[in-house]
Parts: C-alpha cells; structure tokens; sequence
C-alpha cells in the first residue's frame, strides 16, 4: 500500500472530518483505483478520533467504455437498483440487459421499462411463473421491444448442460425475441446458437482479464 496515499488522506479526513466517505471500488483491473480503496479504507479506520463511521465503494466506467465508443460497438450494461438506471441513462445507453436474478424485482423492471429502452432479459433462475409475471408488468410499463435469452445459470456452465435446442422456448412462450445468455467461458455455444437461428446471443461469462 503507498504509504504517502494514507497520510494524505488521513490529512483531508482530519480536515474535513465526514462522517460517510465514498471511494472507488478495488475490483478494478487498473491499479490506482484499488491503492485509493485500500489507502481509503486505513485513513478512516475506527480510531477513538477518527469521525468517518460509513465506507462506500462505488464502480466507475472502464476505458473499455471509450473503446467500444470509438469503434462504434454499443454500449449498454445490468442495473441493480434505481439509481443504475439512472446513471446508465445519463450514458445514452441503447438497452438494457435484466439478470435472471432480478426477474423478481418489479419495481425495478417498471423503471427500467419507463426507458423506452430496448430490454434483454435473462430466464435462467426464473420459473415460467416469476417469468409471465415479469414480462406483464414490462409490457403494462411500455416496454415495446424485449428479448428472452435463455440461460444456463452456473459459473461456468458446461457445454453439455447448455440444452441449445431450447433457446428459443422462452420467447416462444412469452411472445418475445429469442436468445441465449451464455455462461460456458468460450465462443463455442453462442456460435452454435447463431447458426441454428437464434437472433440474440451473447457471452456473458468473464474473468479478471475482461469479458470473452
């Protein structure tokens, strides 16, 4: 840890003195964002007068983000909560992908609706029930344009368990455009899947040297 970081920053704590302190997240691949979260997390260590008590780390866009601005790729990413929706807005993003996680979220897809924005949104750990009520309530919210990938939900999943002949089930089911959200760490399934005629497929699956 740069030792010259900490006192610094233990000087603008002491200066300042706030009680909630945000700081940048240490999953980053580069390396100054994680000396700053780690140099952060020692100059506000719980000392008798240290007046910080609450340490947030927040994620900030990659330079893959100009990257793929500058090749003409788009740009779009997966919300969690409200405030996502809004920054990812304030980006210009063109869609939005939903996690199967948070098929169940309600709240959250009538907000990513009320985008008017494009919608993919993953089955994997989604029953046909938590799905039918998913896709009624982005429907009753505008959503005009949505994608169902089906997904395989294991990290990573194996090839044998992709079952690619079910791809286009969910969206049959729920009248909607076809897909796979891949998690199997290789180009192999979601080629597979675009040759049999699946419209929207993608690997999803990453690693600490980036996205596949």
């Amino acid at each position: 840890m740069n030792f010259l970081v900490v006192k610094h920053l233990e000087g603008i704590v002491q200066q300042i003195r706030p009680e909630l302190v945000f700081t940048q997240d240490d999953g980053d691949l580069n390396i100054d964002p994680a000396i700053t979260f780690h140099a952060t997390l020692t100059a506000t260590r719980p000392l008798t007068n240290s007046p910080a008590h609450t340490v947030y780390a927040y994620e900030v866009p990659s330079s893959t983000v100009a990257a793929a601005a500058s090749m003409g790729l788009h740009r779009f990413s997966t919300p969690f909560d409200d405030s996502t929706v809004d920054f990812l807005q304030g980006m210009g993003a063109p869609a939005y992908k939903v996690a199967s996680c948070e098929v169940v979220d309600l709240p959250l897809l009538r907000k990513i609706a009320a985008t008017g924005k494009p919608v993919i949104m993953s089955t994997g750990m989604a029953t046909l029930a938590e799905i039918d009520e998913a896709v009624a309530t982005l429907r009753q919210s505008d959503c005009l344009e949505l994608a169902l990938p089906k997904c395989t939900s294991a990290y990573p999943a194996l090839p044998l368990t992709m079952n690619l002949r079910t791809s286009p089930h969910p969206a049959l089911a729920f009248d909607g455009v076809a897909g796979l959200s891949d998690h199997t760490g290789g180009l192999a399934a979601a080629t597979q899947d675009i040759a049999q005629g699946t419209p929207v497929s993608g690997d999803f699956m990453g690693s600490r040297q980036g996205p596949q």
